[in-house]
């Protein structure tokens, strides 16, 4: 199977907490479709300060519908030109292992040496 995740790079004018927030804000609308503990095993997150940049696990249902709550509540919150996204589908890996991070119960945040997923520039 294949690993989608969506990248997300926000210009300087967003504080990037309040895209985080925002962020965290799909999830809790995630949880109330699917509830907590299958969002928090099919869906994960990680930010990157310096580049400004999200990227999404969209790899199941799950976190496809947090891509779509993202994009739409990013897009009222700070304008569609605040943002790029990119969806990166790596055919190589399989969706069934563990998504970029555990879902909305964590920070997802990217130690400077830290893992980045296939075909995800730093």
């Amino acid at each position: 199977m294949k690993r989608t995740v969506c990248r997300y790079t926000f210009e300087a004018r967003v504080p990037v907490e309040e895209a985080e927030a925002t962020l965290q804000l799909s999830f809790f609308g995630a949880e109330g479709l699917y509830g907590a503990a299958r969002v928090r095993n099919e869906s994960g997150y990680v930010v990157d300060e310096p580049t400004r940049t999200f990227v999404v696990d969209a790899s199941t249902e799950v976190g496809e519908t947090v891509v779509r709550l993202f994009t739409g509540y990013a897009t009222k919150e700070f304008g569609a030109g605040a943002f790029r996204v990119e969806r990166i589908v790596d055919e190589g890996k399989d969706s069934s292992e563990a998504p970029v991070h555990g879902g909305a119960s964590g920070n997802g945040r990217l130690p400077p040496e830290g893992p980045v997923p296939a075909g995800v520039a730093r």
